[in-house]
This record gives structure tokens, C-alpha cells and sequence, in this order.
């Protein structure tokens, strides 16, 4: 299961060993090539009225260019299309707004704490995360380096004034941006998760795992090769 916090009673419930296994991504698909980010801010999903309404204000006096959900609903036309179209507007896009799963919705969580998928994808993406992280253990080992989510407030009136000081810090944020993509290719592809559940139940991993590990660690080396020119352009 992909929620730490139901592993216990899960396995109470069904009276057999229960895993947990973190969220993943496809970290080939969702990493960034050399451009220029056009989006300021990607905020995707459930979101803070206060945040997105001071986010769209900046947007309207043309001070940031801002992406956000314009409609909600369960559909998709196509489903790889519309991971593909994710990846592209998060490679696009400077900062990735965060939040613990269901973050507003404490009726449904009862207060128990997960990392969402969120995480894995502005990362593998290279965006800088900013928001908050869940405090849990998962987080903590999941997302070890420094800068991984930069806090911010759920409910942020003055996020226009919070990118700025972000904004002059950029090297700081070229190394949170290099972090993320190889973080996101070395640890958290979903071959690795595949990997992790054959172990588990004691099946050999095969050629085809040991292949895309060894594309996913190149694409890393590259990744920090092109962070590195960049930062010294």
C-alpha cells in the first residue's frame, strides 16, 4: 500500500503481512531538458482560496505568469496524453505549490498524514516545491536533501513578497532544482517500487529492471552535467 499510516491496521483487518511501498513516478518521462521556464507558479489540484486568490491578482497586474486548475473533474480523454501534458507543465515551471494529501480535508484523513504524489512529480520535474511536507517518517526518508519542499504557509496572502526572496537567491535554487531531478532518477522511479515488491515477496528481478536502472543512473549524470553548464553559463 502507498499509505504508511494504514499498513497497521490494514494488516489487523485482513490478518496478513502489509507493505508499504512509497508513491513513485516515471522519472524518465517527467525529467526537465535545457529551456528557459516560461510559468512562474504551478499549482495543481486542491488548493488554498487565500494562496491562489493572491496568486491570481499578481497574475492579473502581469507581475507572474500562473498555471492552475480551471476545471475539476474525475476525466481524462487520454490517459498517457494527459501525463505527458503534467510533465510538460512542470518542466515549464519555476515553482510547484505542495501540500500534504488532501491537506484541507481533515473529515476524510482523520488526521493521519501521507505523502502524496505531488512530491514525486515536481520533483522528477525540477521544479522548486514550496508548501509544506507531511510529518511523517515516509517524508523524511523519501525526500532526505536539503531545500526538497521549501516551507510555505497553507494559507499564504503574501506569497508575492515570499518569491521574491526566493527569487534572489538563485543559486540556491539551481541547486534545489538539480537535487530534485536527481534525487527523482537515482531513487524514486516506479522501477524501483517494482523492484522493492519483488523483493518482498521473494521473486527475481529481471533483466529489463537492471536495464532501465542503468538508463535512469546515465540520465542522473547527465542531468547534474547540464545543471552544472548551466549554472556556470
Amino acid at each position: 500500500v502507498t499509505c504508511q499510516g494504514s499498513v497497521a491496521p490494514l494488516q489487523q483487518v485482513v490478518g496478513k503481512p502489509v507493505h508499504y511501498i512509497p508513491p513513485g513516478v516515471d522519472a524518465i518521462r517527467f525529467r526537465p531538458t535545457r529551456g528557459t521556464r516560461t510559468t512562474d507558479v504551478y499549482y495543481m489540484g486542491r488548493r488554498s482560496a487565500v494562496t491562489h486568490d493572491a496568486l491570481i491578482r499578481l497574475l492579473e497586474s502581469r507581475e507572474i505568469t500562473y498555471a492552475f486548475d480551471s476545471i475539476i473533474g474525475p476525466n481524462v480523454n487520454h490517459t498517457r496524453q494527459h501525463r505527458q501534458l503534467l510533465a510538460g507543465a512542470i518542466q515549464n515551471s519555476r515553482y510547484f505549490i505542495v501540500h500534504k494529501a488532501k491537506a484541507d480535508l481533515d473529515s476524510h484523513t482523520f488526521g493521519q498524514e501521507e505523502v502524496g504524489l505531488r512530491y514525486f512529480e515536481g520533483a522528477a520535474g525540477g521544479a522548486v516545491m514550496i508548501g509544506s511536507a507531511p510529518r511523517v517518517d515516509a517524508f523524511d526518508q523519501c525526500f532526505d536533501w536539503p531545500d526538497a519542499v521549501i516551507p510555505m504557509d497553507y494559507d499564504c496572502p503574501s506569497i508575492g513578497e515570499f518569491l521574491s526572496e526566493l527569487d534572489r537567491q538563485p543559486e540556491r535554487l539551481e541547486r534545489v532544482r538539480c537535487q530534485n531531478v536527481v534525487q527523482s532518477l537515482r531513487r524514486h522511479d516506479w522501477c524501483y517500487r517494482w523492484s522493492e515488491m519483488l523483493q518482498t515477496v521473494g521473486l527475481p528481478i529481471g533483466d529489463g529492471v537492471h536495464r532501465r536502472i542503468s538508463h535512469l543512473n546515465a540520465a542522473a549524470e547527465v542531468a547534474k552535467r547540464l545543471f552544472v553548464e548551466n549554472a556556470t553559463a
